[in-house]
């Protein structure tokens, strides 16, 4: 398609858009680049954070567990249960996968030490406890204890 300019005094028949126009179209466009780059960037702090959220809730699972299997003798070890017997205090502990939870079962109450999950397996192999995880959001995490 070619435009035909016929004389410079009848510009009003011709449809167009102004230099105005286009600048202002311009601005407008590059104002909405820049608010959705920035919306993107937030996103992508945001799910950092999330992640080194559940990173950081692993590390004290396992800390957590640590310490309180120092004061307990180990029993057996099932697929989804660790049995433990306090020593001091002469009960049972459990801590098993149940309800997308790992918990810890003792003295008739029950203590949340690890939300958020998808499968658990406990295994024990020659002097060890071994734990892993798959999380509801997809990350697999494997765990060790000397017992």
């Amino acid at each position: 398609m070619f435009l035909l300019l016929k004389d410079s005094r009848n510009w009003e028949q011709y449809a167009g858009f102004t230099l105005f126009e286009c600048l202002l179209a311009l601005f407008f466009f590059s104002f909405i680049c820049l608010v959705s780059s920035g919306y993107l960037k937030n996103a992508q702090v945001l799910t950092d954070r999330i992640n080194n959220t559940s990173e950081k809730e692993w590390h004290i699972f396992l800390i957590q567990l640590e310490n309180e299997m120092s004061n307990l003798e180990l029993i057996s070890v099932t697929k989804e249960q660790i049995y433990f017997h306090h020593q001091e205090a002469d009960y049972p502990v459990i801590v098993e996968f149940k309800q997308n939870k790992i918990i810890k079962a003792a003295n008739g109450g029950y203590q949340p030490l690890l939300m958020k999950i998808e499968k658990a397996e406990f295994r024990q192999q020659e002097g060890k406890i071994e734990l892993e995880i798959l999380f509801e959001n997809g990350k697999n995490k494997v765990g060790c204890f000397i017992i």
